[in-house]
C-alpha cells in the first residue's frame, strides 16, 4: 500500500515550468481584443509538451502558433462577458475545471465614461472544501489509528482525553493538520523548522514538551542521538499513556486499559502495519485507499496548493489596457496605459488572484464648456459629489440633460432641470449636486 501516513503530505515534484500571458484591450464602446501566449520549458526535456491539465485557446480563438511547447492565439469581441475564456485548467481527480473570469463595467458620469475591469483566476476548490478535506483526513487518520491501538488496549477510546482533545474541527488535531498544511503551502527555506516551531507551541498547550529542535530526533538513526531519542520517546510515551486512560463512566466505574510497552509499539513497524490493516478494512482494498487519498488530497490541494493537480509550476501575467487615462490599478504600470498583475500558480491557492483596474475617458465637448481639467482628482471628486461614497451611477434623465448641455454648449439645460418643479426628484437632486460641485471648483 503506497499510502500509509495520511497527514504527511508530500508536494509533487515536477521540472515543467509554464508561463501564461493574457492581454486584454478594451475599446470605448466595450468591445476589444484579447491575446494569450502559453510557453512551457523543462530543464530535463529540450522540447517539453504543454501541460496536459491545461486547455488553451479553444472556442473561437484564432491560433497564431501551435507548437508542442508554445501556443499563442487572439480573439476579438463585442462584449467582454461574451468572449470565450483564454484557457481552462482541469482538475481530473475532482472532475472539475476552472477558467479565468473577466468582467467589465462601463458607467456614464456625464463628464466622462468610467471603466472598471476585473480579471480573476480562482482555485478549483473553496476554502470550505479545503477545511472539510483536512477534517476528513484528520478524522480518518484518528479513527484508523485508534482502531490500530485497540488491538492492544481494548475499546472505548471515545471516552479518552486524547480523542476529546484531537477530534473535530475545533480540536487540536485539526489545528495541527492545518498549520502543517499552511507551512507546506508557504514553502521556501526553513519550512521544516517553521512546522516544528508551530507544532511545539501547539503540543505545549496539550501538555507535551517537545522543543522544535528535538522533533528530528524522534525518527533519527544517528547513534550519537540514541540517548536523547530514548528520553524523548519515553516523554511521548508517558504523555500518551496518561491521555488514553479511560475516564469513569456515569456509574463511577471506569476502566483502565492494560497497556503493553506502548513506546515499542508506536516507534516500530507494528503500529504502522496495524494502521495499514485498519485502512484496508475501512476501504476494502489498496486501490480504494489510494483512490480516497487521491480525491481527498486533491480537495485540499486543489490545482496549485501542496500536492496540487496542476502539472508543474506556473507563472501568470494578466494585462489590460482601458480607454482614456488609467485611474487606478492593483497591478504594475506598463507603457501606453497598460497595467498588469504577475503572480505564480502557488499564489492562486487558496483565494485566487485578481487584476483590478479603472480608467476614465473624458468628454471633450463638456470639458470645454465647464473648464474642468481632465485629471483623476477631478474625476474622483465628481463621482463622490454626485454618487456619494459608493459612487452610485447618476440617473438617465440627468445624463440626457448633460448631453443637451454639450449640444448647446451651455449649462442652461442643467439649471432648467433643477428649476423644473415636475422633474424627477432624484434627477433634480443629482443636477443640483453637479451645479454645486462646479461652483465650488471655480
Amino acid at each position: 500500500m503506497r499510502f500509509l501516513v495520511i497527514l504527511i503530505l508530500i508536494s509533487l515534484v515536477s521540472c515543467l515550468h509554464t508561463k501564461v500571458e493574457v492581454k486584454t484591450t478594451i475599446f470605448p464602446l466595450g468591445g476589444g481584443v484579447r491575446s494569450i501566449v502559453v510557453e512551457s520549458r523543462d530543464n530535463q526535456v529540450p522540447k517539453p509538451l504543454l501541460p496536459s491539465s491545461m486547455l488553451i485557446a479553444a472556442d473561437g480563438w484564432s491560433l497564431r502558433e501551435d507548437l508542442p511547447s508554445r501556443r499563442s492565439a487572439d480573439i476579438s469581441f463585442a462584449r467582454l462577458q461574451d468572449a470565450p475564456p483564454p484557457f481552462a485548467l482541469l482538475a481530473k481527480a475532482l472532475h472539475r475545471e476552472v477558467r479565468p473570469l473577466a468582467r467589465l463595467t462601463i458607467t456614464d458620469w456625464g463628464l466622462f465614461q468610467h471603466y472598471a475591469y476585473q480579471g480573476t483566476l480562482r482555485e478549483v476548490v473553496s476554502r470550505d472544501e479545503i477545511a472539510h478535506g483536512l477534517l476528513e483526513l484528520l478524522e480518518v487518520t484518528l479513527a484508523t489509528g485508534i482502531s490500530a491501538l485497540e488491538v492492544w488496549t481494548g475499546p472505548d477510546w471515545d471516552l479518552t482525553p486524547l480523542v476529546e482533545e484531537l477530534s473535530g474541527k475545533g480540536g487540536k488535531g485539526y489545528r495541527l493538520a492545518t498549520l502543517i498544511w499552511e507551512e507546506i503551502a508557504e514553502g521556501g527555506e526553513g519550512q521544516e523548522q517553521r512546522i516544528a516551531r508551530r507544532a511545539s507551541v501547539l503540543l505545549h498547550g496539550m501538555g507535551l514538551e517537545i522543543p522544535a529542535e528535538e522533533f528530528k530526533i524522534l525518527a533519527a538513526e544517528n547513534p550519537a542521538e540514541i540517548g536523547k531519542q530514548i528520553e524523548l520517546r519515553k516523554r511521548v510515551h508517558d504523555w500518551l499513556a496518561a491521555r488514553i486512560s479511560l475516564r469513569p463512566d456515569a456509574t463511577g466505574k471506569g476502566r483502565q486499559p492494560i497497556l503493553p510497552d506502548l513506546g515499542a509499539i508506536l516507534f516500530s513497524e507494528a503500529f504502522a502495519s496495524a494502521w495499514e490493516e485498519q485502512l484496508l478494512e475501512r476501504f476494502g482494498s489498496d486501490q480504494a485507499v489510494d483512490a480516497w487519498a487521491e480525491a481527498t488530497l486533491a480537495q485540499v490541494g486543489g490545482l496549485f496548493g501542496p500536492g496540487g493537480t496542476a502539472s508543474g509550476s506556473y507563472n501568470f501575467r494578466f494585462h489590460v489596457q482601458l480607454p482614456g487615462q488609467l485611474l487606478r490599478s492593483n497591478g504594475w504600470l506598463g507603457d501606453d496605459g497598460w497595467t498588469f498583475l504577475a503572480f505564480t500558480g502557488k499564489e492562486v491557492y487558496p483565494s485566487g488572484q485578481s487584476l483590478l483596474a479603472e480608467s476614465v475617458d473624458w468628454s471633450p465637448s463638456l470639458n470645454a464648456i465647464l473648464g474642468l481639467p481632465p485629471r483623476n482628482e477631478v474625476a474622483l471628486g465628481w463621482m463622490a459629489a454626485l454618487g456619494g461614497s459608493n459612487h452610485q451611477a447618476p440617473p438617465a434623465g440627468f445624463l440626457a440633460t448633460m448631453q443637451a448641455c454639450a449640444r448647446q454648449a451651455s449649462l442652461i439645460p442643467l439649471r432648467n432641470l433643477v428649476a423644473d418643479e415636475e422633474a424627477d426628484g432624484g434627477e433634480k437632486n443629482v443636477a443640483q449636486k453637479a451645479l454645486d460641485y462646479l461652483e465650488d471648483s471655480r
